[in-house]
């Protein structure tokens, strides 16, 4: 899915550049506008990378892939580890994993 979000932004910026070199010289202001969104959905898009390449490297290394926000190292959405999800009293919440 991430993957096809950065084709998507991808093929968006090359929209904005081809409308871009499009533009009259008379519309300048406008062209500097499209720059500075050129340039922010680029940043955008490389963060996007490092942030896939991050889930495939925990995932080929690490044998796991944390795809939720919560940094607890499993993809239930959820804050509690894996030991807490797994009903350990000591580690803290009684709740079963998701698969």
């Amino acid at each position: 899915a991430l993957e096809e979000a950065l084709e998507a932004m991808s093929e968006r910026l090359e929209a904005l550049e081809a409308e871009l070199r499009d533009l009259p010289p008379e519309e300048a202001e406008r062209a500097e506008e499209l720059m500075e969104r050129i340039e922010a959905l680029r940043r955008k898009e490389e963060a996007s990378e490092d942030l896939l390449a991050s889930k495939y490297h925990d995932a080929l290394v690490h044998g796991e892939y944390d795809d939720d926000d919560d940094d607890d190292g499993d993809d239930d959405g959820d804050s509690g580890t894996e030991e807490e999800d797994a009903g350990n009293p000591a580690a803290g919440s009684a709740r079963p994993s998701k698969p």
